[in-house]
Formats: C-alpha cells, sequence, structure tokens
C-alpha cells in the first residue's frame, strides 16, 4: 500500500510542478504562446493528476480486496484499517481538486495585460 501511495504523491506532484512550469514560462515570454502551446502543459499536468488519483483508487480497492481476504486471527486486534482508506481518498480529493483548480484559472491563451502581438520582423518592436 505504501508503494502505491508514494507512486501517487510522486505522480500527483509531476502534474503540479509541469502546470506551475507552463505558468511560468508563460509569465516569462514577451509574447502570448499559441493557443496549443499554451494548452500543452495543462493537458499533460491534468494527466498526470488523472493518472496519481487512479493509482490512488486502484490501490484503495487493492488494500479492501486484500483486508477482506484475511481471517480474524491473520489480523492484529489492534490494528488500524482506516488511515490507509482515508490517506488514499484525501490523495484522490487533492488530485480532481487541483486538476479543476488549474482548469477552471487557465489564462495561458490570453495576453498578458501588456502585451503586444507582434509580427516577425516588425521593426516598431525592440
Amino acid at each position: 500500500m505504501l508503494a502505491w501511495q508514494r507512486s501517487s504523491i510522486a505522480l500527483l506532484g509531476l502534474g503540479f510542478a509541469i502546470e506551475r512550469f507552463g505558468l511560468f514560462v508563460h509569465f516569462e515570454s514577451s509574447a502570448s504562446l499559441p493557443p496549443i502551446d499554451a494548452h500543452a502543459s495543462l493537458a499533460v499536468a491534468l494527466l498526470f493528476l488523472g493518472a496519481g488519483a487512479s493509482v490512488a483508487l486502484i490501490s484503495l480497492w487493492q488494500y479492501r480486496r486484500f483486508l477482506r481476504e484475511l481471517s480474524e486471527p491473520e489480523l492484529p486486534q489492534t490494528y488500524m484499517t482506516w488511515p490507509a482508506t482515508a490517506i488514499n481518498l484525501l490523495l484522490t480529493a487533492i488530485a480532481l481538486a487541483s486538476a479543476l483548480w488549474f482548469s477552471a484559472s487557465d489564462s495561458r491563451a490570453t495576453p498578458l495585460p501588456n502585451e503586444t502581438h507582434s509580427i516577425p520582423g516588425d521593426p516598431k518592436r525592440p
């Protein structure tokens, strides 16, 4: 279960980093990116966030299935099974909330406030 959780966290972190790096590149570039380029990092980030959420849910399903197979003497009485379930549900909720937040706040295809559109070779542009 812990290996699945680490994998889920790694995928979520990678998705978050890709999305934030794409936003950084957008703000650092002097001209507006074409819509396809502007949304490429968002699409990849959403794929990683979805993969992280999927890994968390698959591991939760596998963990619960494994616990059902154990007999009463095989499971220690003091062993708590709910924390792993709660952590995986939390990871899934974080992934979905991040994906919704990134999708709703995506403004990369629109020009920045002081941005001008220029034609390559335009002598007016420094």
